[in-house]
């Protein structure tokens, strides 16, 4: 928990920031994002057992599913919920993203 939230701190500091004060949140930024990924995708591989079995794959997956999982509705609206912040969030700062995706940037010049 403690590497997502380092990962969404100093997105916010690099936001407010701007590109031309992003030192040193940027390798703060970009550390803090792969250590995230390793212990995320630790996490998720330590899981896979019991989601094969959610899904039916396992051996006691058909059991799972004939019989409803307690609080599934609560975590389907959390998950729902969290995605639809996101994405009001996301619109809402696009405004902001200007000044780090400067046209220029990507724009490739030929001499001739």
């Amino acid at each position: 928990m403690l590497t997502t939230v380092v990962v969404f701190v100093t997105g916010v500091v690099l936001l407010f920031a701007g590109p031309s004060h992003r030192d040193p949140w940027l390798m703060l930024h970009k550390v803090s994002f792969i250590v995230w990924v390793v212990f995320m995708s630790l996490h998720v591989l330590g899981h896979l057992p019991a989601v094969t079995r959610a899904l039916g794959i396992g051996r006691t997956g058909q059991e799972q599913l004939a019989g409803a999982t307690p609080g599934a509705t609560g975590r389907w609206i959390a998950i729902a919920g969290a995605l639809v912040a996101g994405l009001v969030l996301a619109i809402v700062l696009i405004p902001d993203f200007a000044a780090w995706t400067a046209h220029g940037v990507f724009v490739h010049h030929h001499h001739g």
